[in-house]
């Protein structure tokens, strides 16, 4: 089953994006690979480049997208 681009992009702009949002940063869908299971995503704003950005995906961004889209498995940042 593949993981859906519009569920993804919905849940990025109504829970994740308003959270990054509080510390002037952004967040964005770059691709789905579903042979892989993998999310790739880009932080602007204030994360982009910034040592955080690991413990933001995987406190925040890791967990919210697992549970709402079983199919993830993996969810990595690109520059």
């Amino acid at each position: 089953m593949s993981i859906s681009k519009q569920k993804l992009e919905t849940i990025i702009n109504t829970r994740l994006a308003p959270l990054l949002a509080v510390d002037d940063a952004d967040i964005e869908l770059i691709s789905i690979i579903d042979e892989q299971s993998l999310v790739r995503v880009r932080f602007g704003g204030r994360y982009h480049g910034a040592p955080c950005r690991d413990i933001v995906l995987k406190y925040v961004v890791e967990p919210v997208l697992k549970s709402e889209i079983e199919q993830i498995e993996r969810i990595e940042w690109i520059d």
